[in-house]
């Protein structure tokens, strides 16, 4: 009797033993089996954004900057980036990027810069501590060196319009100023350095100063010059000059209620009676840029904006028309795919439905991501179908090769931004699942 028990264990464990659950296999190269631990989301959340963090650190300037359009050189790898996939013939992705290396307009470096700074700063390094102090140290120096500092300037505080003496071409500059109002903002509230408090602090004056009464923020698309309240409004510039002045008032510099106050208002104006969020007017579609219109599906972007600028402005996430708009999302997953790729999208989206949380940011069941896998199964909440998204089309082409580390800016504004746009966006995205995935785990 006792030996057959014995043998009743033993092959019960066996089976045990050799029943491995799939969602505890994770597929790296053909068949290979390999330890949950070790490729779990969280393990391959932080490989995959300090990865992101060492392509950032390897293409910035020396003077402190990185550039969209001119990164490649700055590469210093071999093989050197460049895209997966070659561009349309006589697309305007071919006629910008000529050498398909994942290069974008110019004009946005003053943008750029500010979207590297805050992955640096999403990750935990400041320019006081972390890995990658001096990078951030070097990049904030550069952000106050453009920064207009004469009191009798009409563009006193203001950051990207005047750089090197020169004035833009570009209309739409003010979303560089947000992102690096932003990105002065978290720094200063991160350290308390007051050798940033004056900067950030003009900065913010700046953009108070931009904003039109009442209302949000936009810039005029004929003149540079006309930003400082342009009498139009916008939620894509809204959402950003929402986040830097949430920024500032975390750091305790000054910034009026009529500011949050007028935001909200516009958020509410163009909110649609079935939650869908309009650009410029209630229940629009979203901004293109001209030449893609038609290479792109047309996804919620401004709906994620507004969900998410609104819980950031204290409403409450249960609200009718937020939780409409959170469900218009829902109906939008991201997917890594031709016509959907769209990384400004999916960094709102997932900034907004992580504050809704519950079944709609994490279904709770278990995640399975393929690498190298084109085909993906229907993911059933946002944090699956992010991750799911981004893990997979980061490229890993080992420490030999330049772009490791990288996305390529295939998605719609990719081309505007370049390779360090979407490297920037794709790792702040990331940083909001692996800030969820420490929370999981207190």
């Amino acid at each position: 009797m006792v030996m057959k028990t014995k043998g009743f264990l033993w092959i019960f464990f066996t089976l045990v033993f050799l029943w491995v659950p799939l969602h505890q296999m994770n597929i790296v190269s053909g068949k290979e089996k390999v330890d949950q631990k070790k490729s779990s989301p969280s393990k391959m959340i932080q490989d995959s954004l300090n990865r992101a963090l060492e392509w950032l650190k390897r293409h910035q300037s020396p003077k402190g900057y990185w550039t969209s359009s001119r990164f490649d050189q700055f590469c210093s790898r071999s093989p050197r980036c460049s895209n997966k996939y070659p561009a349309p013939k006589d697309s305007i992705q071919e006629r910008i990027d000529p050498q398909n290396i994942g290069q974008g307009m110019n004009g946005y470096d003053a943008g750029v810069t500010g979207l590297a700074v805050l992955a640096f700063l999403g990750s935990g390094h400041t320019h006081k501590a972390g890995k990658f102090r001096l990078q951030v140290k070097k990049a904030l120096e550069w952000i106050k060196s453009i920064q207009v500092v004469n009191p009798s300037s009409k563009w006193y505080g203001s950051i990207g319009y005047i750089i090197n003496g020169k004035k833009t071409s570009q209309p739409e500059w003010i979303y560089s100023h947000c992102i690096c109002t932003l990105a002065l903002c978290q720094a200063y509230a991160i350290t308390k350095d007051y050798q940033l408090k004056d900067y950030a602090q003009r900065a913010v004056d700046f953009l108070v100063k931009c904003q039109n009464p009442g209302l949000g923020w936009r810039y005029d698309d004929t003149n540079p010059a006309r930003v400082i309240k342009s009498g139009k409004n916008d939620t894509s510039v809204t959402g950003w000059a929402i986040m830097a002045l949430k920024a500032a008032k975390r750091g305790r510099l000054k910034v009026p209620y009529r500011s949050f106050k007028g935001a909200k208002k516009w958020f509410r104006r163009v909110t649609g009676s079935k939650g869908q969020v309009g650009y410029m007017t209630p229940g629009g579609g979203s901004s293109v840029l001209y030449g893609r219109q038609n290479s792109f599906d047309e996804l919620p972007t401004n709906t994620a904006i507004s969900v998410k600028s609104r819980l950031l402005l204290g409403e409450y996430k249960m609200k009718r028309d937020i939780q409409k708009g959170a469900n218009i999302l829902m109906k939008n997953l991201p997917k890594w795919e031709k016509r959907t790729i769209n990384m400004y999208y999916w960094y709102y989206g997932t900034h907004a439905i992580f504050q809704i949380r519950g079944r709609k940011w994490d279904c709770r069941k278990k995640i399975l991501i393929l690498p190298n896998e084109r085909k993906r199964k229907v993911s059933c909440c946002w944090y699956h179908a992010i991750l799911q998204a981004l893990l997979p089309f980061q490229r890993q082409e080992g420490k030999k090769s330049c772009g490791d580390g990288s996305w390529d800016p295939v998605s719609e504004w990719g081309i505007a931004g370049g390779r360090v746009y979407s490297t920037a966006l794709c790792a702040l995205t990331l940083e909001i699942c692996a800030r969820y995935e420490r929370m999981k785990s207190r």
